[in-house]
């Protein structure tokens, strides 16, 4: 992808700790890793770094998100695109992999997200899911076992149209199940249950995360790409 307009990178390496994930892009803003996906939860395992085939990366637990605070200039008017690179095991059936959300059904998934569902990829954007929001389902099943750069791109324009979803370059092919976005993705603030707004990687809370899968390379940009 471009390098232009480009506004976060986090390479995800064993340099990066539990408290201090880092951002080739801007230094101060760095992430960290969310236990149990929720702020009030203060004890928790240590982030496992792996190698595999050249890419060094997260083995991911599927209950502690990595969380990127400062990645919330998210909304349904702005354009963005983000990617990661991401080994899926054979046994993944559902997941959370990337998300802007709170949690999923206490807030009608309202954000965006890149999950898996049925062995398929889901792409969503949403005030209020189903009913005010953009969901597409992949035609093809997920693929496992091997390397994959997993893009999402939206250009801002509230439409499924505008929703572009990439595996290693490749434009996917999508069933568009939703295409009635009207209301803003954002929520106006954190809430009284430890669910805090920003960009997450892995899990969500009281939902399926994506355990066993390895992680790198996690890039934001303040564009759309209509070719990967």
């Amino acid at each position: 992808l471009a390098t232009d307009a480009l506004v976060a990178h986090y390479p995800l390496t064993a340099k990066d700790s539990t408290t201090t994930i880092a951002n080739a892009v801007n230094k101060e803003n760095t992430g960290r890793v969310l236990f149990a996906s929720n702020k009030n939860e203060k004890v928790g395992g240590d982030l496992v770094a792996k190698v595999d085939e050249n890419h060094e990366g997260f083995l991911l637990n599927g209950d502690d998100s990595l969380y990127f605070p400062h990645e919330n200039h998210f909304n349904r008017a702005t354009p963005f695109t983000v990617s990661l690179n991401a080994k899926l095991p054979e046994t993944l059936k559902e997941a959370a992999l990337i998300h802007f959300n709170l949690s999923s059904t206490l807030y009608n998934y309202k954000g965006f997200d890149v999950s898996i569902v049925d062995s398929h990829w889901i792409v969503r954007l949403a005030h209020t899911y189903p009913y005010n929001a953009i969901t597409l389902r992949s035609k093809s099943p997920i693929t496992t076992e091997q390397w994959q750069h997993v893009t999402m791109s939206y250009d801002g324009s509230s439409k499924a149209s505008g929703v572009n979803f990439f595996i290693n370059g490749d434009l996917i092919e999508m069933s568009v199940e939703r295409d009635n976005l009207y209301k803003d993705i954002r929520h106006p603030s954190n809430d009284g249950l430890g669910l805090v707004t920003g960009l997450k990687v892995g899990a969500r809370w009281r939902d399926r995360g994506a355990a066993n899968v390895i992680v790198d390379n996690l890039k934001i940009w303040s564009r759309a790409f209509t070719s990967n």
